[in-house]
């Protein structure tokens, strides 16, 4: 059994420390997120050595991303193995393993910049507009692309296997509330191209050659702090404050269809929807992949592909698309 590592024990000195991660160390509140995180990444393993310091300076979200995304993995009740330098994981279900490859989109001016929600600018609808339709897709362009330059697919442990990207958006403050909607258009070309500011992209990531060795992506914008403090809601130190989540989200119906709605919850109310992992993950299946994920391999709340020609999304349950979390101290 390894030895247990105590993922927020300084290993970086102060000034290089990324300013979420003080935020996550020095936080009263957020203990169950701390003792969820250190207790996942134990679980997980670090077969590089560099995870720490990572995660502690310049690529805290994306090194977060990665623990939330191995739990996320643990409750599809699938074999991981972290062993491999590339992919981050392997993983096995009966007799079928799939690759999987984790990676989020950072600032461009540098990972270590602040993204809280406290810095989100103020944009015009038309702004905004143009933002989610183009200047997302864009951003999310570049990390898709970096990737198949690594052709995993060519690795043995990946050779004849269905290979699944696994991504999030930490560009900008505000970035987690960009929702699926935002990245179907990009994914399967429904629209020509992508510009914004000087920036051109062409349209449908699934359609070009290369892309037919994805399998699948999945998209999340909510394996974020807020997460683990919710995932941990039982722990002493939660009860210290009063944490309201807020948001969007879908809701499909008896007769099939799918309800927009809004919703608030208390988080320690016993009523409130029971949070689990693969909550609020949306599943995108490539038409043209070569080794397809096999349905219902991997658990999420939605899943878009391609039926008889037609662009199909199926939302399995209660659905958020975006999250948000107030929290104020408790009255002693």
């Amino acid at each position: 059994m390894q030895n247990y590592h105590d993922i927020f024990s300084p290993l970086v000195v102060e000034e290089k420390i990324h300013p979420a991660f003080k935020t996550l160390r020095d936080s009263e509140f957020h203990a169950g997120a701390r003792d969820l995180i250190n207790s996942t990444y134990n679980r997980m393993g670090d077969p590089n050595g560099k995870f720490i310091r990572d995660f502690q300076s310049a690529g805290f979200h994306s090194r977060l991303f990665e623990i939330a995304c191995y739990a996320y993995l643990e409750s599809s009740e699938v074999d991981i193995d972290h062993s491999f330098d590339q992919p981050d994981f392997m993983i096995t279900k009966d007799t079928v393993t799939v690759a999987i490859e984790v990676t989020a989109a950072n600032p461009s001016c540098g990972q270590d910049r602040d993204i809280s929600v406290a810095n989100i600018q103020d944009y015009s609808s038309s702004e905004l507009t143009d933002k989610c339709e183009n200047d997302f897709p864009i951003r999310m362009s570049k990390i898709l692309t970096s990737k198949l330059r690594h052709k995993y697919w060519e690795l043995p442990q990946c050779v004849g296997k269905s290979l699944v990207l696994i991504v999030a958006p930490f560009f900008e403050s505000g970035s987690v509330f960009y929702n699926d909607e935002s990245f179907v258009e990009y994914l399967y070309g429904l629209v020509p191209k992508h510009e914004y500011k000087g920036r051109r992209i062409q349209s449908g990531f699934f359609e070009r050659n290369e892309c037919h060795h994805i399998s699948a992506v999945i998209y999340c914008n909510q394996f974020t702090v807020p997460r683990f403090f919710r995932m941990a809601h039982s722990h002493p130190s939660n009860r210290m404050v009063m944490a309201i989540r807020t948001g969007t989200c879908l809701i499909p119906e008896s007769d099939s269809t799918v309800r927009v709605a809004e919703y608030k919850y208390d988080v320690s109310d016993l009523t409130a929807p029971q949070e689990k992992w693969w909550q609020g993950t949306t599943l995108f299946h490539n038409p043209n992949a070569l080794n397809p994920l096999p349905d219902g391999f991997l658990r999420c709340t939605s899943t878009f592909a391609v039926q008889n020609d037609y662009l199909t999304r199926t939302v399995h349950e209660f659905h958020p698309m975006t999250s948000m979390m107030y929290m104020n101290p408790v009255n002693s």
